[in-house]
C-alpha cells in the first residue's frame, strides 16, 4: 500500500461563478492537505451556451462575506500548521513512507483498525 503525499485541489474552483459557501468549505479542507491552490480564471467557456463569460475573482483574501472570511481564516491556520506539514513531507520523502497512512500500519494487531 502506498499513500499519496502530493494531493491537492483547486479550493474555490477555477471555472464559472464561485459558490462562496462551497469555496469556504473546500478551503477549510485544503488547510490540512499537502498542497493548496486557489486558482482563478477570469474567463471561462459556458458549456450550455458555448459563450465565453467572465467571473469575479475567487481568492479568499478579497473576502466580503462571512463565508469567505472563514476561508481566509483557514489559510491562517495553515500557515501555523505548515512547518509540521513540511517536516512530515520531508520525512515521507527521505524514508520512503507516506504522509497519511492507514491505521493498521501503526496498529497491525488491532482488528478494529482494518
Amino acid at each position: 500500500m502506498n499513500g499519496f503525499s502530493g494531493v491537492m485541489i483547486d479550493a474555490c474552483g477555477s471555472l464559472g461563478p464561485m459558490d462562496e459557501e462551497l469555496c469556504a468549505r473546500w478551503t477549510q479542507l485544503a488547510t490540512f492537505m499537502p498542497m493548496v491552490r486557489n486558482y482563478f480564471n477570469s474567463t471561462y467557456l459556458d458549456p450550455k451556451t458555448g459563450m465565453r463569460n467572465t467571473t469575479d475573482p475567487s481568492e479568499p483574501w478579497i473576502a466580503k462575506t462571512d463565508q469567505l472570511k472563514l476561508a481566509y481564516a483557514s489559510m491562517g491556520d495553515r500557515l501555523r500548521y505548515s512547518r509540521y506539514l513540511y517536516t512530515q513531507l520531508y520525512l515521507a520523502h527521505t524514508t520512503g513512507g507516506s504522509l497519511v497512512r492507514p491505521l493498521f500500519f501503526d496498529f497491525p494487531t488491532d482488528e478494529g483498525s482494518f
